[in-house]
């Protein structure tokens, strides 16, 4: 397995299981500074990280609840068969959960394009909701999800962070900016 290309797709081994998240970054309370990144993972049968994928957000709406759809996007456009995926976004998963007849006040353009991919897609599609940045606990104690949904969250997190790192804005444009 391993992080694929922006033009491969990814025909989906039986149980495949996946995540998908979207962070904004050091700046992430601060519109002006912000800088989102995106990132899934995909996983086998058997949990084995099989794939995987992430970037900068592109385009000038650098929102967290963007990031999360755009990295669900992404995992759809880059795979095909028969899928369950995790997301820690309440809004991607109410989002999902309300269907493509529900009119979304923001984000339409990505919603649209979301729900064309789904149906154009090969297989089945599943979205269930975990929480994020869980610990172990909400695993073994409470119940909340399963080990892969903390596996895959976990994973694709960790893509987020790193690619957030990189593509934060330069420190003399943080500073002139907060001047």
């Amino acid at each position: 397995g391993g992080l694929l290309s922006q033009a491969a797709t990814l025909q989906l081994p039986p149980g495949s299981k996946a995540g998908s998240d979207g962070t904004g970054g050091t700046w992430t309370k601060e519109p002006l500074l912000r800088r989102c990144a995106w990132a899934f993972v995909v996983v086998d049968s058997q949990h084995n990280p099989i794939a995987w994928q992430y970037g900068a957000l592109p385009g000038p709406k650098q929102t967290v609840p963007v990031s999360e759809l755009f990295a669900l996007l992404k995992l759809l456009m880059a795979t095909t068969g028969d899928l369950v995926v995790t997301v820690d976004s309440d809004y991607v998963f109410k989002g999902w959960a309300r269907g493509p007849a529900w009119v979304h006040r923001t984000h339409t353009f990505l919603w649209t394009r979301f729900w064309s991919t789904v149906h154009s897609r090969a297989g089945t599609l599943t979205v269930l909701w975990g929480p994020s940045q869980a610990s172990m606990d909400t695993v073994f104690i409470t119940h909340i999800q399963q080990p892969w949904q903390y596996l895959c969250n976990y994973l694709a997190d960790a893509l987020c962070l790193r690619m957030a790192e990189q593509c934060q804005l330069d420190d003399t444009v943080v500073n002139l900016v907060q001047w």
